[in-house]
């Protein structure tokens, strides 16, 4: 599986947050959890951040109502800052909701 192929599966899972307003934030953490597939395809220590970062971003930005086109904004930017994942931006054209 690609990194862009995990990317998009995280994605998806944390989107389910804004179709539902009663689990997003159980939705949001089992989305970062998903986090780990990428453990294999980052540095030791970009992992490390990557994984603390990752729980409070979507709990912050996976929220019931938000148009998909902004969280799909807030993930990419979220996810350049580390330079493993910076390429091949989500788009909407790959999310299926």
């Amino acid at each position: 599986m690609t990194i862009r192929e995990k990317k998009q599966l995280i994605f998806e899972k944390a989107a389910e947050a804004l179709t539902d307003c009663f689990n997003d934030r159980d939705k949001a953490m089992i989305a970062a959890g998903m986090g780990y597939m990428l453990k294999d395809d980052m540095s030791p220590r970009n992992f490390y951040w990557f994984i603390l970062d990752l729980p409070n971003f979507m709990e912050l930005n996976a929220r019931y109502g938000m148009p998909i086109d902004s969280f799909a904004y807030y993930f990419n930017e979220f996810f350049s800052y580390y330079p493993e994942l910076s390429g091949d931006s989500i788009t909407l054209k790959s999310h299926s909701i």
